[in-house]
C-alpha cells in the first residue's frame, strides 16, 4: 500500500503552509475577556475566508 502524497497533494500542502506562515499569530495571546476571544476568533475566520480556505458548506442532500 502506497501512502505517499501525490504531487497535487504536496502542492496543496505547500500552499496552505505558506499561507499559514503569513497569517497565523506568532504567539498565543494572553488570557482575555470573552468579548476579546470572540473578536479574535471572528477575525481569524474572516482571514481564513478571505484567503479562500474556508466557507459555508451545505450538502446537496440537505438542499445545498
Amino acid at each position: 500500500m502506497d501512502l505517499s502524497f501525490t504531487a497535487a497533494e504536496e502542492a496543496f500542502r505547500g500552499e496552505l503552509r505558506a499561507w499559514l506562515r503569513e497569517h497565523v499569530p506568532r504567539s498565543e495571546p494572553a488570557a482575555a475577556a470573552l468579548e476579546e476571544d470572540v473578536r479574535r476568533l471572528r477575525d481569524w475566520q474572516r482571514a481564513l475566508h478571505a484567503g479562500g480556505w474556508v466557507g459555508i458548506h451545505w450538502p446537496r442532500a440537505y438542499g445545498g
